[in-house]
């Protein structure tokens, strides 16, 4: 009995200090490297796929891996380590993600909508909705959000239940392992959460308790990392509390207040939305629109790119005495604006970057060292001569520039590696630049046979082209294409717009199309000139249309003359007035729509006179003047004759409008001269360019183009394709038709006005508040 004795306690002995030590089959080593890739991919394990992991990449991986969760550090593989791989967990990655993503992924709003598409069946709907509701109100009650659900549409936060492969590029692996995950906030469709709907989701201590995961999951919706604090909310791993009157632990109340942005400045950019499974880590985020705030003992610098101004703020509090001037670092007043900032903890270093050079901020005097600023590709190689966004994150700097990003070592001044694509992100839309309008210009629009009638189109589009670069006050070389709309180009030689370009004086380089989408050839080289700015193919661009009705030849057909005579054709009527599927004059199809939509001859005649009732107010108010060129017509042996008006509202005699005949229907008809547009000359141009483009030149913007969008219906129904071109507008800029202080529609006919006010619901005390094409003039182009 004594020998079995002493046995027990020298295998006692030998198995208690081996209890660590490797003990893990092929199958383990194999999962551990999944692990790893899929949850430490800041690592140099991050970029090794579809293979074995090296031995020295793997244990430092796994150091990482083990210090976060508070294990031995030992690079070796043991039974501990294993344990905590194999437990139930969320999949968010746990090493901090040093990407930048446009438009920062913070909220930029107070109340935040979300939707649950697809339920469990382990629950009721309701008891789903309940406990979703209870998640969202744990961060309500210690934050300024409101969280709403809505049940149609786009939510900020979509939520599904969904097994194994879900339409995120990222499945699921059954039960038991990864629970769920969430995407950080962004602009367009961030926030997402998805659980696996192979869990037994429940609301007590077996199966998964559906309140504490989606708590965790909603911390990562909101912008928070992983915390290695085993008692918070959000560790990695899934563990049971009890849930009744739970509340947020204080390890995570912090980091919660201290992650969410409600700005109060309507920001000038906005970016398409990044969907993240990683989320942005960011201990001293400068230059930013909101930073990742300190915890309660600390302080941040946040500065707004809409001002010049900083703050500093400790929790969730402005401290007293803030903002502050910029210039109280030392900057001079020809710095407007700090593009990026990081602090350097080594040095007591904050670098500001502006433009192509770079700050020092020495901390220690409280002065910007001698030598500054200096140029950023002199003193940090291999960056580039710009930078958007830079922090700090263990020991090493990190850049971004649009979507290139840079881990750099700043002890030694050399790149470590560049970050093309962020690991485990991905996009649906690339990120577009920022486009706005800097200036409007156009030439009066003439009558038809009018003052105008002796300028061909292209002349008119050189002056209006010239008039918005006067006014836009750039130099003529910055423009790098233009695009003009023409209808009836009929008889003005080749390439009309390359005709108004030169003749407006800009370079022989400069690139010209010309569009032709009849009424809306216009409107479409403004969208089309805005695409090539926001991809980056352009940026400066000059847009608009221009047309002489007054020239438009009439032509006969190349044959021999058939017995009776040649015909001309009005190739007004022919190319331009014309519905050549239905064979007949377009006005037919403004008949079409007034009797489709109920609107009588006198609602069409009474629109009309309001339309030149709001142009002569608009005249004599100086209103339209401000956007006028006034052109010069070259007279014989006289002085020029300035036309510097519209001709069309002065002719109007509105006793006579109720007296006129119906032009294209004589028995029932409703559309006369008087409610329809006339025949003009003229042009209108835009100078359009990237927002950077603008601080470049220094140019106030007069707009932001925020969203476009096309239509097309039948043929005969083109009156009303705006009423199917506006949800989709609305949709893409993210409003409500509640929302637009005034609506431009163009007045083909009173009834297109009228039937898309009627279609669309909206206000027409808001539409076309300066008249339209009914009393000023339509130039078709």
């Amino acid at each position: 009995m004594r020998n079995i004795v002493v046995l027990v306690l020298i295998l006692v002995a030998w198995v208690a200090p081996c209890s660590g030590a490797p003990m893990v089959s092929t199958e383990d080593q194999e999962k551990a490297e999944e692990y790893l890739k899929q949850f430490f991919s800041g690592s140099s394990v991050s970029t090794i796929t579809g293979r074995q992991i090296n031995a020295q990449d793997f244990e430092e991986t796994l150091k990482q891996m083990q210090e976060f969760f508070g294990l031995e550090v030992t690079g070796k593989l043991d039974t501990d380590t294993m344990e905590v791989m194999k437990k139930p967990r969320c999949g968010v990655s746990d090493v901090s993600n040093y990407a930048h993503f446009g438009g920062k992924p913070k909220w930029n709003k107070q109340t935040i909508t979300y939707r649950i598409t697809e339920y469990t069946p382990d629950l009721s709907q309701r008891e789903v909705d309940v406990t979703i509701a209870q998640a969202f109100k744990l961060y309500s009650d210690v934050t300024p959000l409101v969280f709403k659900q809505i049940y149609s549409g786009t939510a900020d936060i979509m939520i599904l239940f969904k097994a194994r492969n879900h339409g995120d590029f990222y499945p699921f692996d059954g039960q038991g392992g990864v629970l769920a995950h969430a995407m950080s906030p962004g602009s367009n469709q961030g926030g997402d959460t998805h659980f696996d709907e192979d869990e037994k989701w429940t609301l007590s201590a077996a199966g998964v308790n559906l309140l504490l995961v989606a708590a965790h999951e909603f911390g990562h919706a909101l912008g928070l990392d992983h915390s290695k604090d085993p008692s918070a909310l959000m560790y990695p791993t899934y563990r049971y509390v009890n849930t009744q009157g739970y509340q947020l632990p204080r390890s995570s109340t912090v980091p919660v207040n201290a992650s969410v942005c409600v700005p109060n400045l309507n920001p000038l950019h906005r970016h398409n939305r990044f969907h993240n499974q990683s989320n942005l880590h960011q201990r001293r985020a400068i230059g930013t629109w909101c930073s990742m705030l300190q915890p309660a003992s600390e302080m941040s610098f946040t500065s707004s790119r809409m001002s010049q101004n900083y703050w500093a703020v400790k929790a969730t509090s402005v401290v007293p005495g803030y903002p502050k001037h910029i210039s109280q670092f030392g900057f001079p007043a020809s710095v407007k604006k700090i593009d990026a900032a990081v602090h350097v903890d080594s040095t007591r270093r904050t670098l500001f970057f502006i433009g192509d050079k770079y700050w020092s901020f020495n901390e220690n005097t409280g002065q910007m060292d001698a030598g500054s600023p200096k140029f950023i590709q002199t003193d940090f190689p291999g960056i580039g001569s710009k930078v958007d966004a830079a922090f700090e994150n263990y020991g090493f700097l990190y850049f971004s520039e649009g979507a290139k990003q840079t881990e750099y070592n700043y002890s030694s001044r050399t790149v470590n590696r560049a970050l093309k694509y962020v690991s485990r992100t991905y996009t649906s839309h690339p990120a577009l630049n920022e486009v706005v309008i800097v200036s409007a210009a156009r030439t009066p629009m003439g009558s038809f046979k009018g003052s105008l009638s002796a300028l061909p189109a292209t002349k008119l589009g050189s002056i209006a082209i010239k008039g918005a670069i006067e006014q836009a006050g750039i130099p003529l070389e910055e423009v790098k294409e233009v695009y003009m709309g023409n209808v009836l180009q009929a008889g003005e030689g080749q390439a009309p717009t390359r005709q108004a370009l030169l003749g407006a004086g800009l370079p022989l380089s400069t690139p010209a199309t010309t569009i032709n989408k009849v009424c809306a050839s216009g409107m479409k080289s403004i969208m089309m000139a805005a695409q090539s700015l926001m991809c980056g193919h352009q940026d400066v661009m000059v847009a608009g249309g221009m047309e002489s009705m007054s020239q438009v030849p009439f032509v006969m057909a190349r044959e021999a003359p058939p017995y009776g005579g040649l015909k001309l054709e009005d190739l007004i009527v022919k190319d331009g007035l014309t519905d050549v599927y239905n064979k007949f004059h377009m006005g037919n199809c403004a008949e079409n729509t007034a009797k489709k939509s109920s609107i009588s001859r006198e609602e069409q005649d009474a629109y009309a006179i309001n339309s030149y009732t709001r142009s002569k107010a608009a005249w004599e108010s100086g209103i339209l003047a401000k956007e006028v060129v006034p052109v010069n017509i070259p007279q014989r042996g006289k002085p020029d004759v300035v036309v510097k008006e519209d001709e069309e509202w002065r002719k109007v005699d509105f006793s006579k409008v109720p007296k006129l005949k119906t032009v294209f229907q004589k028995d029932n008809g409703t559309v006369t001269a008087a409610n329809a547009s006339t025949l003009n000359d003229g042009a209108a141009a835009v100078v359009l360019m990237t927002a950077d483009a603008a601080k470049r030149l220094n140019v106030t913007p007069l707009a932001r183009v925020a969203a476009f969008g096309d239509a097309a219906v039948a043929p005969i129904d083109f009156p009303i394709a705006p009423a199917f071109a506006v949800p989709k507008v609305l949709s893409v800029a993210g409003v409500r038709k509640e929302d637009v202080a005034m609506w431009e529609i163009n007045e083909a006919f009173s009834v297109v006005v009228l039937a898309n006010i009627k279609m669309l619901d909206i206000d027409p005390g808001k539409v076309n508040i300066n008249g339209g094409a009914v009393s000023l003039g339509h130039p078709i182009g």
